[in-house]
């Protein structure tokens, strides 16, 4: 079987269920329901992180990131947990046990690890960076934007079994091809929020726009968009004019730059790739 015939049949076994996927760790899910009870409390949700040092760091680490930077930094996990919220604790949790999960050991798998986080997190910096502009919730952005393109982490974590892996090149193409949809199998199984789930599903429906202002689903629109330009360096991408979004932009911001994408995006590139960085940055 040649190696992009091996491949296709991982996806095949992916897709129908009969290769199975990582779950979440039972401390994630301890935590976010935790989160979620009405009784919750800063204690209770420390002790839970406690038992994870990587995690706590991780928290420590977000709350002097450039999406949640304050003139006056805290200096004790409850402390930091008060400053985050619960909301954005949560989907740090999320960030932090995808990350792990699906982390690869092998010189091989690190170099194609390292090209599908990269797409992750260039997707949800995008999609938090646009939260601010269009008055979204960016911890929601955010885990969107991770969640939307975990379908090639776990991808990536398929394609162990395969004797000779993909070069990057077709990795690329079988995430773009396949990633949503592994993504939406996966989320389901983690039972993540159905509304996450459609948005990840609907995303790359460039044609597809409710009316009305910028919404959740035009910003992860947006955010895929503009990785494609900037990660994958996309040349086949329509012209962002014709997307059923680009009539929505406030006319402030919808000039177009010289690599076809939003102008304002490009200035402020530096600024994004900080926020990029600051979700864990190229492997």
């Amino acid at each position: 079987m040649s190696e992009q015939n091996a491949s296709l049949a991982v996806v095949k076994r992916v897709l129908d269920g009969s290769e199975s996927l990582p779950g979440l760790p039972s401390l994630v899910l301890e935590i976010r329901r935790t989160i979620d009870r009405d009784d919750v409390t800063v204690k209770k949700v420390a002790e839970l992180v406690r038992n994870d040092p990587g995690l706590t760091a991780l928290l420590f680490k977000y709350a002097a990131s450039p999406i949640y930077r304050t003139r006056t930094q805290p200096t004790t996990l409850d402390g930091v947990i008060s400053k985050l919220g619960f909301r954005a604790v949560s989907n740090i949790v999320l960030i932090h046990s995808v990350r792990g999960t699906f982390f690869a050991k092998s010189p091989q798998l690190r170099a194609l690890y390292a090209v599908a986080w990269r797409r992750v997190i260039t997707r949800a910096g995008l999609a938090c960076f646009l939260a601010r502009f269009f008055n979204l919730h960016a911890d929601d952005l955010l885990a969107s934007g991770l969640l939307s393109d975990v379908g090639s982490l776990a991808l990536l974590s398929a394609l162990k079994t395969v004797p000779n892996l993909p070069e990057e090149t077709a990795f690329v193409w079988l995430c773009r091809k396949y990633g949503k949809h592994i993504s939406v199998l996966l989320l389901r199984q983690w039972g993540i929020d159905p509304e996450v789930v459609q948005l990840v599903g609907k995303i790359g429906a460039w044609h597809e726009a409710q009316a009305g202002a910028i919404d959740n689903q035009d910003a992860l629109n947006l955010a895929l968009y503009h990785s494609l330009l900037w990660v994958d360096q996309l040349t086949d991408l329509p012209a962002l004019t014709t997307l059923a979004l680009y009539d929505k932009l406030p006319e402030a911001l919808s000039a177009i730059g010289a690599d076809g994408g939003l102008a304002f995006l490009g200035d402020q590139r530096a600024q994004i790739e900080e926020i990029i960085l600051s979700l864990g940055g190229p492997e």
